[in-house]
């Protein structure tokens, strides 16, 4: 109905003038946190809890890439320091994919700090880089791309298992704040004979932004740019009996509606997409909104199971080198390398430089999702 009512503005839109390079990147500027209100509570909830009780002192912040993971762990360094301020914050993260559990422990004592004889056996060290842990002032440890200890694969969990192991050895001296990609945690959630994710006192899921919230976060940023958005000219044909005002506040919420279930509710690609439909509007650093462009599923119709395949390896982890999907797949290098040249030439893939990992495109990752999950390469959890 949504889609229905916008149809008609698309004739007012061939005329508008879209926004020039310079304005956009002043859109951008903007600065806003994305509304996660409940999440903040759940966070200081949990960790007022965890420093009357101090046991089970770690906490997941789950959420797809583009949800503001990151920004909810600096948002938990801040309530960490103001509800717990006797305890250093200290912020970790992984460099790179780590799937053995040697060099993830080696990686764990050296960013800790820890003093600890080099990695030998996992299960001894496991113990003896507790121990050392447990010596260390309280600290509340915010970990960053934890997803980067998994690889699905035969025992590519062993560097997370290890890894969470000492996390929960310590967790009544230390608090643990961990950011995962929700694919691979609901990959974890399915091996509970592999993996203990029960230890976790909390789980923060940053899901999909609801279209009024998404709307108000968007609009705000774009006023912090020191600019304003119109969407007059989404009313099209008015119906009959309908006065302007009410039917410019149908059409925007409309439009808001569109954008969230077109983004998956993912505040990074909404604001992608609502970016990307943006026209000149009237009047000193006004903008028009009009209706944007966004890959669909048709778009992905053609593509042979080995590429899906790859889309699959790299949805579940976030990001992957060529190597990496050739041994999640068990598939020949040459042809992985083959396909992901193939999903780049597409748009749908791009690649990271600095460590030449693949990821999915923002604009294209919804689109990705559904086509995985219509074709069962991928299931919800």
């Amino acid at each position: 109905l949504a889609r229905a009512r916008l149809r008609s503005s698309a004739q007012a839109a061939v005329n508008a003038i879209p926004a020039d390079t310079s304005t956009l990147a002043e859109v951008d500027t903007g600065q806003v946190a994305v509304p996660r209100a409940q999440q903040i509570k759940d966070i200081e909830a949990a960790m007022t809890a965890w420093g009357t009780e101090h046991r089970r002192g770690m906490i997941a912040v789950i959420g797809d890439r583009g949800t503001g993971k990151s920004k909810m762990l600096d948002l938990a360094a801040q309530r960490g320091q103001a509800l717990l301020p006797d305890l250093p914050v200290k912020r970790l993260a992984l460099p790179r994919r780590l799937s053995e559990p040697g060099p993830a422990l080696q990686w764990l004592t050296d960013a800790t700090g820890t003093c600890c004889s080099e990695i030998m056996d996992c299960e001894s060290d496991v113990e003896a880089l507790a121990d050392s842990l447990r010596t260390l002032p309280s600290t509340i440890y915010l970990v960053d791309d934890l997803h980067r200890l998994v690889l699905r694969k035969v025992g590519g969990v062993g560097a997370a298992r290890a890894v969470l192991r000492v996390m929960l050895a310590t967790s009544q001296k230390h608090l643990w704040v961990c950011a995962i990609h929700k694919p691979t945690w609901n990959y974890l959630s399915g091996l509970r004979n592999s993996i203990n994710l029960e230890a976790l006192r909390s789980r923060i899921d940053l899901g999909p932004l609801p279209a009024a919230e998404l709307g108000d976060w968007i609009k705000a940023r774009v006023r912090s740019a020191g600019y304003s958005v119109a969407f007059d000219r989404l009313v099209g044909g008015n119906p009959v009996g309908m006065d302007a005002r009410r039917a410019r506040a149908r059409a925007e919420q409309a439009y808001w509606r569109i954008l969230a279930d077109t983004s998956m509710g993912i505040p990074a690609v909404a604001w992608g997409y609502f970016r990307g439909g943006l026209c000149v509007g009237k009047g000193v650093r006004a903008l028009d909104a009009h209706i944007f462009s966004a890959p669909s599923t048709a778009d992905l119709e053609h593509l042979p199971d080995l590429d899906l395949f790859v889309l699959t390896a790299v949805v579940i982890h976030d990001e992957l080198s060529s190597s990496a999907i050739s041994d999640v797949l068990n598939a020949p290098l040459a042809q992985v390398q083959e396909a992901c040249r193939h999903l780049d030439g597409l748009g749908v893939l791009c690649s990271k430089k600095a460590d030449r990992s693949w990821l999915i495109t923002p604009a294209w990752y919804p689109a990705v999702q559904r086509i995985l999950r219509q074709r069962h390469f991928l299931y919800l959890r």
